[in-house]
């Protein structure tokens, strides 16, 4: 997966997919934050909360470095933190990594999906067996009741003189 990434300025930074098709939200969020704040926590929130949006990974960059400020941003919805001075080559290796996960995610899911569907055929392909052996089961008893279950037997003489 081919990334490139350009900075702009010290606080902007872009990050293209080469051969990827993106959707309209993208792949991943970047947040360029000044404190893990409430204002922060609300739209962290905001993205959880949309069915669109929750499974996007959020990345943080800022200045921040204190552990508090990097436990308080992962535990608010990032999966990574990064902090300033910005490496290209890290950010980089985090995205790759992060994008791959997300797709692992997706395949993961999609998976989930389609046995999810094959166990539901086979209950129900085992539910019209079962049925099925029920009705033979019910048929073979009707069937017994009705024949005599005591043949005739053939008369035999047995003579003394």
């Amino acid at each position: 997966m081919a990334v490139d990434c350009y900075f702009l300025n010290e606080f902007y930074f872009i990050c293209q997919l080469k051969n990827l098709s993106l959707g309209v939200l993208g792949d991943l969020f970047f947040f360029i934050i000044a404190t893990t704040n409430k204002s922060t926590q609300r739209r962290c929130d905001r993205l959880k909360t949309d069915p669109t949006t929750r499974d996007v990974p959020v990345i943080f960059m800022t200045a921040l470095s204190d552990t508090e400020n990097k436990v308080k941003g992962l535990s608010i919805g990032a999966v990574d933190y990064i902090t300033k001075p910005i490496q290209q080559e890290e950010v980089i290796a985090r995205v790759r990594i992060h994008l791959q996960l997300r797709n692992f995610a997706q395949t993961l899911q999609e998976q989930n999906n389609l046995l999810k569907q094959e166990i539901q055929q086979r209950q129900q392909a085992e539910a019209a067996l079962q049925q099925a052996l029920n009705n033979l089961q019910q048929a073979q008893l009707q069937g017994l009741a009705k024949t005599d279950i005591h043949p005739t037997l053939p008369s035999v003489r047995c003579g003394m003189n």
